[in-house]
């Protein structure tokens, strides 16, 4: 063990110092300015791994955590900071990645309303006493029967649903159960390793009604077993419904300012959207533009087809395939804006090459992960990042959600100069 000043912050928002004989080393739950009594986990060629065992001199900015499983369960890691701190480490990460892209500009930052309480789904894994979430960088699950970034509602179906696995004796055929909700009415699937007779009528009474409850076996999509097929919602005059395995952002209010935000940027012309998903944002765009959307998930686009249906979206065409593959197909020189919304690996380098040598005036880039946004803005040398929006998807985590506008380079012709 060591004593060590925390003067940076790593890409997981953790705290970075040097030991006395020069080597970095990262020490999660701490804060620049803090110097901290650390011990090594495990040492790397160029680095340390290592974790704080005193805090000798505290930041003013530390607070006392709300949740009791902080630094035991690997669901947050900025409990013991406060927000506005919080929100400037995460400024402070993303702006070192943007850097290595050539971005140096102002990056500007959307808080959430709730620091605590807004998550609208979580995935819970089994352990022998009951369900919970996985340590640090570990598989190793931590039993909890509640979570403090899960909305209300959510937090009273993990109690429901704890005490159905366990007087129903089901933790040794589960592999894990997945909830979402949308206001009181919520949504549970339970993955089986193995077929087997549960009634959940129980459980249902329990969480109400309008609450569905579906089960798969391994890798089996999910079929309902009683209640809900779906959760309904509006979302910028878009009637949706989700599906207990679709996608949705987990932050209901700080998704709506992101698709403001990329509403707003959209140019005169038509629009592709890739990895559509299951089409409500190209369903928001069609509202007014003519929109493409790409997506390679049979049941998301499905879901997309659904939605055109049920909000007569003339302007909405949806393409079932690789973005890659479809890309070419589609783009035209109608096509103004492309907004890209890949997961957190990123887009392919195919698509990067594709877009770079494209006439597109205007790509929205929505990235959950910095370091594989960073690598594909490098990719495309022919535009320039013209602002670019952290919204806090994720509070108390380090994980963030970036939106980065680029605009295509035009080089200007310079006039010929006659000769004499």
């Amino acid at each position: 063990m060591f004593e060590i000043d925390i003067n940076d912050y790593g890409y997981d928002c953790e705290g970075v110092g040097r030991r006395d004989d020069g080597k970095v080393c990262f020490v999660p739950y701490t804060i620049k300015g803090e110097r901290v009594l650390a011990k090594e986990i495990e040492e790397e060629k160029s680095f340390v791994r290592c974790k704080c065992e005193e805090v000798k001199k505290k930041s003013d900015k530390r607070v006392k955590p709300l949740c009791p499983y902080f630094e035991v369960c690997g669901g947050c890691n900025l409990q013991h900071v406060c927000y506005d701190e919080e929100l400037l480490i995460k400024k402070e990460v993303l702006s070192k990645q943007l850097c290595k892209a050539g971005y140096k500009g102002e990056i500007k930052v959307e808080r959430s309303e709730n620091e605590y309480f807004y998550r609208n789904k979580i995935k819970l894994f089994r352990a022998e006493k009951g369900l919970g979430l996985k340590k640090p960088a570990s598989n190793e699950v931590v039993v909890i029967e509640d979570c403090v970034i899960a909305e209300k509602d959510l937090g009273r179906a993990i109690k429901g649903v704890q005490t159905f696995v366990r007087a129903q004796n089901l933790l040794g055929q589960l592999k894990e159960v997945t909830l979402k909700c949308q206001g009181d009415d919520v949504l549970v699937w339970f993955n089986f390793e193995k077929d087997v007779k549960v009634s959940f009528q129980g459980l249902q009474i329990m969480l109400g009604y309008g609450s569905g409850i579906f089960v798969s076996v391994g890798n089996d999509i999910p079929h309902k077993v009683l209640g809900a097929e779906n959760l309904t919602f509006k979302e910028n005059g878009i009637d949706a419904k989700m599906k207990v395995n679709s996608f949705r952002q987990v932050n209901t209010p700080v998704a709506d300012k992101l698709y403001d935000l990329v509403l707003k940027n959209i140019k005169v012309g038509d629009v592709v959207n890739a990895y559509s998903g299951a089409g409500l944002l190209t369903g928001m765009i069609a509202k007014k533009n003519r929109c493409y959307g790409i997506e390679i998930g049979v049941a998301e686009h499905n879901d997309a087809e659904r939605l055109k249906r049920e909000n007569s979206l003339g302007k909405m065409f949806n393409f079932l395939g690789d973005v890659g593959r479809i890309l070419p197909k589609v783009l035209s020189k109608n096509i103004k804006t492309v907004v890209l919304d890949p997961p957190r690996k990123g887009c392919d380098k195919r698509v990067c090459e594709i877009l770079d040598n494209s006439v597109v005036e205007r790509i929205i880039y929505i990235s959950c992960d910095s370091a594989t946004l960073t690598r594909d803005l490098q990719r495309l040398k022919n535009y320039k990042i013209s602002s670019a929006t952290l919204f806090d998807m994720f509070p108390k985590t380090s994980n963030m959600e970036t939106l980065v506008v680029l605009d295509k380079i035009t080089l200007k012709k310079l006039p010929i100069k006659k000769e004499k």
